[in-house]
C-alpha cells in the first residue's frame, strides 16, 4: 500500500472512532416517571434504560446481581436478564436469556453505562405487567395495581399459616413494631378487615389502606417467630383451576424472628476508618494515612446521619483488631474501608474503589484466613467463611459510588476487582475498600490536604452510598 493510501486509510479509522467517542458521550436523557417517582432514562440505540436499583426501588421490586445476570423479585414473580457490558452491547442485544420464573423469553439485556447498572425500561415493564407509554417526549411507567382477594387462615400444633391471596402477582416487605409483625404488600388495595384467626400463635389479622400499599399486621406472642415466602398465580389447566399469587406467613415458636425484619429494619452503613494508633498507615510529610480515612468517615457519617444508621470500627486514634471490624461488618447493610494508597515513581493518582471480586486470587489477609479455618473453632469458622468469600453485590455497589466521585470535577476514580488490598468483606450485603488518593503523588497530596475538597469527596462518597440503599430504604417502609 502507498502512503498516501496508508495516510487515507489512518484518516478513515480515526474519523470513524471520533464519531463513536462522540456517540458514546452524547447520550440522549428523556424524563422517566414510574409510579409518580420521577427519574431519567438514558437513550442506547433508541431503547430507553433507566439506573437499576432507583428503577426496581420505583416498581416495587427485590433486586440482586451477580457477573451475568441481574435479577428482579415480585412476589413469587422472579425475572432474570442477561447482563451485557456496555449500555450500548446490551441495547443490541435482543435475546431469548430472558426469564421468567424460569420459562424463557425474548427481552432487551441489562447493561452499565455512565458509572451504574442500568435496566431496559420497556422489557422490565412489560416483564412485569406494568403499562408503558410516551407522552410529550416522557416515558411514563405505571405499575397495575394488585387487590387482595382473601386472608385464609391454617393451624397445626406447632404454628399458624396465614395466607394473603392476590389477583397478581405484587412484592412485600415485612418489619418488628413493638410485638407486631406488619407485612406491607406493594402496590395493593384491598378493604379495611379485621381477620379473626383465634389461633394458638395468631388471633388476629388486621389489613388497611396505606398509600400505594397495604398494610397487614399480625401480633406475635413473645416466644413466635415468623417465615414469609410468596408464590405465584397459576393458570387454570386441564382439570385444575387458576390459583391467585398468594403471600405466606407461617407463625409460631418453631420459626426465628427474621433478621431482616428486626426494629422497623433499621439500614446501617459501618465505616472503617484504616490503621490508627501507632500504625499510620502511609505518609506525605504531614500527612497521615489514619488521620485521612478517619477524618473521611466523620464526614460520610454526617452526611448520612438522619438518612441511615451510621456506626464506625473506630471514632479515634486507635486501631481496633481484626477480629473487631470483622464484627462490626457482618452488622452493616454496606461496609466501606477506607484507606490510601503510595507508590514511589508511579504517575497513580485518583480514588480507586475496590469490591470483592468472587474469583480474586487468594492471597494475603484470604491466604490466612485460610489456613486458620483449619484449626479454628465451629463458631470461628462460620465467620472466617463469610469473611473470604466476599460479597456478590460489591460490584453494584461500587459503579453507583464511582458515578457520584466521577461527577466531581477535581476528582479521577476507577473500580477495581479487589485481588490484592485488606478489605473487610464479610459483610452479607456489600462491601467496599476505597482507596482515597495516592500519597505519592502531588496533586493527589494536595487536594487530600484541602479541607473543602475532602467535604466534596465525602459528600460524593455519601451520596453514592444512600442512592444505592435507597431502594432499600423505600423497601423497609413499605
Amino acid at each position: 500500500m502507498s502512503a498516501p493510501a496508508r495516510a487515507s486509510s489512518w484518516l478513515v479509522a480515526l474519523t470513524v472512532i471520533a464519531g463513536i467517542t462522540v456517540l458514546a458521550q452524547s447520550v440522549q436523557q428523556k424524563p422517566l416517571e414510574v409510579g409518580g417517582v420521577k427519574l431519567n432514562a438514558s437513550l442506547y440505540n433508541g431503547a430507553a434504560y433507566a439506573p437499576a436499583f432507583e428503577f426496581a426501588g420505583a416498581l416495587g421490586l427485590d433486586i440482586q446481581t451477580s457477573d451475568n445476570a441481574v435479577t428482579l423479585i415480585q412476589g413469587g414473580r422472579i425475572l432474570q436478564l442477561e447482563l451485557a457490558g456496555g449500555a450500548y452491547e446490551a441495547a443490541t442485544r435482543y435475546t431469548k436469556a430472558l426469564q421468567i420464573n424460569g420459562v424463557r423469553g425474548a427481552g432487551l439485556a441489562a447493561g452499565r453505562g455512565n458509572g451504574q447498572l442500568l435496566l431496559p425500561v420497556r422489557t422490565v415493564t412489560e416483564a412485569i405487567g406494568a403499562s408503558f407509554s410516551e407522552n410529550s417526549g416522557s416515558y411514563i411507567v405505571e405499575p397495575v395495581q394488585a387487590k387482595l382477594l382473601a386472608v385464609k387462615s391454617d393451624k397445626t400444633t406447632r404454628s399458624e399459616r396465614l395466607v394473603l391471596e392476590v389477583n397478581r402477582d405484587t412484592g412485600f416487605s415485612s418489619r418488628i413494631e413493638r410485638n407486631d409483625l406488619v407485612v406491607y404488600l406493594r402496590y395493593t388495595s384491598g378493604e379495611i378487615t379485621d381477620y379473626q384467626v383465634d389461633g394458638q400463635f395468631v388471633k388476629t389479622a388486621a389489613v388497611r389502606p396505606s398509600g400505594n400499599k397495604l398494610e397487614v399486621r399480625v401480633p406475635l406472642s413473645d416466644t413466635s417467630g415468623y417465615n414469609i415466602f410468596a408464590l405465584p398465580a397459576e393458570s387454570a389447566r386441564a382439570g385444575t383451576e387458576a390459583v391467585p399469587a398468594r403471600i405466606v406467613i407461617d407463625v409460631g415458636p418453631r420459626f426465628e424472628r427474621q433478621p431482616v425484619a428486626l426494629e422497623a429494619r433499621v439500614i446501617t452503613v459501618v465505616l472503617d476508618a484504616g490503621h490508627g494508633g501507632a500504625d499510620a498507615g502511609v505518609t506525605a510529610g504531614a500527612l497521615k494515612e489514619k488521620d485521612l480515612t478517619l477524618r473521611v468517615a466523620r464526614l460520610i457519617g454526617a452526611a448520612l446521619q438522619g438518612r441511615v444508621k451510621v456506626a464506625y470500627t473506630r471514632d479515634d486514634d486507635s486501631n481496633p483488631s481484626l477480629a473487631k471490624r470483622l464484627e462490626a461488618s457482618l452488622q452493616a447493610d454496606v461496609f466501606v474501608s477506607l484507606h490510601a494508597s503510595a507508590l514511589t515513581g508511579s504517575n497513580a493518582k485518583g480514588v480507586q474503589i475496590y469490591y470483592r471480586s468472587p474469583d480474586a486470587p487468594v492471597s494475603g489477609i484470604y491466604a490466612g484466613g485460610r489456613e486458620l479455618l483449619k484449626t479454628a473453632s465451629q463458631s470461628d469458622k462460620s465467620l472466617l467463611e463469610r469473611f473470604i468469600s466476599g460479597s456478590a453485590a460489591s460490584q453494584a455497589l461500587a459503579d453507583v459510588v464511582s458515578a457520584r466521585i466521577l461527577a466531581l470535577s477535581d476528582s479521577e476514580a476507577q473500580v477495581l476487582s479487589h485481588d490484592h488490598a485488606l478489605m473487610l468483606s464479610a459483610a452479607p450485603k456489600g462491601a467496599l475498600q476505597i482507596d482515597l488518593g495516592w500519597f505519592s503523588n502531588a496533586e493527589d497530596v494536595t487536594r487530600l490536604s484541602d479541607p473543602v475538597a475532602l467535604r466534596r469527596l465525602a459528600q460524593a462518597l455519601a451520596d453514592g452510598l444512600y442512592e444505592y440503599l435507597k431502594p432499600q430504604i423505600q423497601g423497609a417502609n413499605r
